[in-house]
């Protein structure tokens, strides 16, 4: 498997401001700030959007089954 910041299969790639936004709500998770309150719910809004558009691009066949399991399991680990 890729380094998963830099996957890129089918010619699609994830970009990094969504792997940015995992690790972050990850953090927020485990440790929560008081900050977190002014971001969140933007940062998963962002997430669920962006999660419509891998679904959809993988229903269209433009993604390896392989990283989609991979980027849905990882954005919904975080949602």
């Amino acid at each position: 498997i890729q380094n998963i910041t830099n996957m890129e299969l089918n010619g699609h790639e994830l970009e990094m401001k969504y792997v940015a936004l995992i690790n972050d709500l990850n953090r927020a998770k485990n440790s929560p700030r008081i900050t977190d309150a002014l971001w969140v719910g933007s940062a998963q809004k962002k997430l669920r959007n962006r999660l419509k558009r891998l679904e959809n691009d993988y229903d269209n066949g433009l993604i390896a089954d392989q990283a989609y399991i991979i980027w849905k399991r990882m954005i919904n680990e975080a949602l």
